[in-house]
């Protein structure tokens, strides 16, 4: 090898290094920790958390356009009321999704009852296009794009700033791949029209079919996102992906990418975003990645109280490894209506939840979300590394000012069940002299060993 190819070569590692570095040297930031909220009677959460998503809050196109041209922001204003308003809430930005939510009026099949949420709502034709935009993507769009400059304008006037706009709920639940309960039953072409349409109206860029945006922008520093994935990942899910994102326009329509980090193990999250990048152009490979909602979805499927607070803290951590902006965390309070079944229940009002706390107030996995947000915000999080030889052992290093420096550790072969969880021994890293729990608890570290289980701990050098 010549000196040139050395000299190159060297330079290329140092370059990957720096890279490498800035990724994970930014300190994490509130908004990494979004939230949905669903119930405004009880008020907001009592965790920390740094974003909000409008999703199941009564705010989609049809409920804030019933008819056309008539435009309802009451409930739109009261959520940004009870959010900015909350003490837990550290943070300015938001989540809007544009849709599903056609209203009839405008739908393109306005008699179609197989749609999602028309049982709750009654409104048929919610996941099609509007009836302006052909198949081919052809057409004026006008409807569409009233509704998104309607709301994108009464969003900059409000005290929540809309940072993100989520182009279509879960895309590629389509009539092809289940059975009922469509969230999208549009054509790709219609989908990119649309995604090139909003762009246009809320940041002036892009192009649509080709032609440069000249429209004046409603929020230049707004991010458009693109579609989200379904967390199903067999070929029918990812081939109806494949078919929008192999769109040359769908490229150009999003900025980052925006998909559901729903999962019962959360190290899996590393080869799921590999999977959906597969179905992408190299172009949207690099962009960032977006969870817009997630958890462990059921409570009854994850049911142990341990197993759901262990979650919390693995999958921050391991999104944060593949470096995923934010996840919106589903969610504070969910139930389905005269079940008692939740969705990654954080805090339960009345001891009546299935599968969570039996006690009124914060659930253990609450207790950890904000013991997560509390190890992670305002530290520098460097990608978590499994051990060479248990490789189900994760470690994750973190650095603060004044010389503070942990690690999170856990071992994912390891298991919870009925207030017993299994650990096994491992070395204190040198300079650790204390451990932090989920639960809140800090620990001196006696000996060389710790017991690390299912259950994240966080080993510090010093009592920050």
């Amino acid at each position: 090898m010549t000196n040139l190819k050395v000299s190159l070569t060297i330079l290329c590692v140092i370059g990957a290094l720096s890279l490498a570095f800035a990724q994970t040297s930014k300190p994490i930031q509130s908004g990494f920790f979004g939230m949905h909220v669903h119930y405004l009677r009880y008020g907001g959460p009592t965790d920390s958390f740094g974003a909000f998503r409008f999703w199941d809050t009564g705010t989609r196109w049809d409920q804030i356009e019933p008819s056309q041209g008539h435009f309802d922001w009451k409930r739109f204003d009261t959520w940004v009321s009870l959010i900015v308003k909350d003490p837990n809430f550290h943070g300015t930005e938001a989540v809007f999704t544009l849709g599903p939510g056609t209203p009839a009026w405008a739908s393109s099949e306005p008699d179609d009852k197989m749609c999602d949420f028309y049982t709750q709502d009654g409104v048929p034709g919610q996941c099609y296009a509007a009836k302006d935009v052909a198949k081919d993507g052809s057409g004026t769009d006008q409807m569409w794009k009233d509704f998104v400059t309607a709301v994108a304008t009464h969003a900059a006037h409000s005290g929540i700033h809309v940072k993100y706009w989520e182009i279509w709920n879960e895309f590629n639940d389509t009539p092809e791949t289940q059975r009922s309960a469509w969230q999208w039953a549009g054509t790709p072409q219609q989908l990119e029209r649309m995604a090139e349409d909003a762009r246009c109206v809320i940041t002036g860029r892009g192009h649509v079919r080709g032609i440069a945006c000249t429209a004046k922008p409603i929020d230049s520093t707004a991010v458009i996102l693109s579609p989200s994935f379904e967390a199903v990942y067999d070929a029918i899910h990812l081939n109806v992906a494949k078919a929008y994102f192999q769109q040359p326009g769908a490229a150009d329509a999003a900025e980052e990418i925006a998909y559901h980090a729903y999962t019962l193990v959360p190290e899996d999250e590393t080869k799921d975003i590999q999977l959906m990048k597969s179905t992408m152009l190299p172009v949207d490979r690099q962009r960032p990645f977006i969870s817009t909602e997630g958890g462990w979805h059921r409570d009854c499927e994850l049911p142990d109280v341990d197993t759901q607070a262990s979650f919390i803290a693995r999958l921050y951590f391991i999104l944060n490894s593949n470096h995923v902006q934010a996840h919106y965390w589903y969610a504070w309070l969910v139930r389905v209506p005269n079940t008692g079944n939740g969705s990654g229940t954080l805090w339960n009002p009345d001891a009546n939840g299935q599968c969570t706390s039996t006690a009124a107030g914060l659930t253990p996995a609450g207790v950890a979300f904000q013991q997560t947000y509390n190890w992670m915000v305002g530290a520098n999080v460097s990608p978590c590394t499994q051990d060479r030889s248990v490789t189900t052992v994760y470690t994750c290093k973190l650095s603060r000012s004044a010389g503070y420096l942990a690690q999170a550790i856990w071992d994912s072969a390891q298991a919870c069940s009925q207030g017993t969880c299994t650990t096994r021994s491992w070395p204190v890293p040198q300079g650790m002299q204390w451990y932090r729990q989920l639960d809140g608890t800090l620990v001196k570290i006696v000996g060389q060993t710790v017991q690390v289980g299912l259950k994240p701990i966080l080993l510090e050098n010093m009592d920050q």
